[in-house]
């Protein structure tokens, strides 16, 4: 009994020792648990979350939760920098680095668990991952492309790179390809260049703006274009005006030298050139006026070459068409000539025939219209058969005066384009009349009145119809500028 008494005792005063070393290890100050939490909290503060330096907020935040599990702040610091792991992986994402963002979400799911924010970004991830594997493979395509120098169109090396862009504004490889695709671009540009090619190189320096406008040497390839474009316009000046020296000197045609050549020459290279298709008319006319002299001199041969020439650069020429209908009056008279033989009672009655059906054709005003028909082919018709009629010859002699008339009436009943069927009568029966450049005056007169008329009337499409007519019949009459201005600024207004 007395030994049990003796242990119980020996019991008790040993917890009671214990017992009291803990409270007093309770009491003391946790000095370097406290240091570790300071520290966590300082490496928080500067954004210093993760590490492998013992220095970052996570390993501190680990460390004093290992010292003391059930500690709160060592436990909502944890919490905090998983939140601020989140954040720093979704601005990663923003800014296109998901190697980064993938390390900063697992790291955050280590102290998280898991959660919302978690799902939300894992999903962002996979979902920039799968457009990075696409990416990948635009980028193998693009540089594909780019080395085979297919740099435009929809599988071109700048449409690759920057459906990349479009996804990653930020992608350097992209970036970078879309530079290389705009200096082969260049590249392209500065070989249309050294051809002469203008235009193309134009081509090229657009597609450089469209794909890459910030493209460094895109001024200075600018520059070098528009110093071409202006050393390739005083060239053409140059050729077309040595071109108009040589029709001035008659070589029309011949060599490549010659003004026919030189003009087809500046289309070739400028299709919209006034002055070259000028100039074409111009030759035109020259062979009208050789033609008119072959016909002067009974040559038909010669004269149907050139009026086929004629032909073939201003096929509208009122000239032209009066040069044949003299062409087919030689041939026609050398063909006579050639057959001349007495005339038959049937012949005669048959000139007899030609000449009513003239004289009707006249009143009717058909002059010269329709052909076969008109007063003029029947007369014609009538001294092929006995060129020395009288009858006929002096209804033939009066078709001009008829035309003049039947012109004036035309003009007064505010009619312009049945006045130039009338003026055409009399430039193809009597082609050295001298009223005709006065009628031509009359009438361009008469169709700038008409435009007039059609510019107060909103008429845009019958307004420049009569102004052209106007500018065929008389280029250099003062109205047609103020005309052609109105024209312009109703074109201008309403499209």
């Amino acid at each position: 009994m007395g030994l049990l008494f003796a242990l119980a005792l020996l019991f008790g005063a040993g917890f009671a020792a214990w017992h009291y070393q803990d409270a007093l290890r309770r009491l003391l100050p946790h000095t370097e648990f406290n240091d570790t939490l300071a520290r966590a909290q300082r490496a928080l503060d500067a954004g210093q979350l993760v590490g492998k330096q013992g220095e970052s907020a996570r390993e501190l935040f680990l460390a004093a939760r290992a010292q003391d599990p059930d500690n709160d702040i060592a436990r909502r610091g944890l919490d905090v920098v998983g939140r601020k792991l989140i954040e720093q992986a979704d601005a990663a994402l923003a800014r296109g680095d998901a190697v980064a963002a993938r390390s900063m979400l697992d790291d955050a799911r280590e102290l998280l668990g898991g959660g919302a924010d978690i799902d939300r970004v894992e999903q962002a991830l996979k979902q920039r991952e799968s457009k990075s594997d696409e990416s990948a493979q635009l980028l193998e395509q693009a540089r594909a492309a780019l080395e085979a120098r297919r740099l435009l169109g929809p599988d071109g090396a700048a449409t690759l790179y920057q459906r990349v862009l479009d996804g990653e504004s930020g992608n350097a490889i992209a970036q970078a390809g879309l530079r290389k695709t705009a200096d082969a671009l260049a590249a392209q540009a500065r070989s249309a260049l050294a051809a002469k090619d203008v235009a193309g190189a134009g081509a090229r320096s657009d597609d450089i703006a469209r794909i890459l406008p910030s493209w460094p040497g895109l001024p200075e390839l600018l520059g070098q274009i528009a110093q071409a474009r202006d050393a390739a316009r005083a060239a053409l000046e140059a050729t077309l005006d040595h071109a108009e020296s040589q029709v001035r000197a008659g070589e029309l045609t011949g060599s490549g030298d010659s003004a026919l050549d030189l003009f087809r020459e500046v289309l070739k290279q400028d299709p919209a050139s006034a002055r070259a298709k000028q100039g074409l008319r111009a030759v035109a006319q020259a062979f009208i006026v050789q033609a008119n002299a072959a016909i002067d001199g009974d040559n038909a041969d010669e004269a149907g070459r050139l009026l086929d020439s004629a032909a073939q650069l201003a096929p509208d020429s009122p000239d032209l068409r009066a040069a044949r209908v003299d062409l087919r009056e030689l041939r026609e008279r050398l063909d006579i000539a050639a057959k001349r033989v007495a005339i038959t009672p049937a012949q005669s009655a048959q000139v007899q025939r030609l000449l009513g059906e003239a004289a009707r054709a006249a009143a009717a005003g058909n002059l010269i219209l329709p052909p076969g028909d008109s007063a003029y082919d029947k007369y014609r018709a009538a001294l092929a058969i006995d060129r020395d009629n009288r009858d006929a010859q002096a209804g033939l002699d009066r078709l001009p005066i008829h035309a003049k008339e039947l012109f004036a009436q035309a003009l007064a009943d505010g009619a312009p384009q049945r006045a130039r069927t009338q003026l055409d009568a009399v430039r193809q029966i009597a082609p050295e009349d001298a009223a005709i450049a006065g009628m031509g005056e009359r009438l361009a007169n008469a169709f700038l009145d008409q435009a007039d008329a059609r510019l107060g009337e909103g008429r845009r499409a019958d307004a420049t119809r009569a102004l052209e007519a106007a500018r065929e019949l008389s280029p250099a009459n003062p109205r047609l500028a103020t005309l052609s201005a109105r024209l312009q600024v109703m074109q201008d207004t309403h499209g």
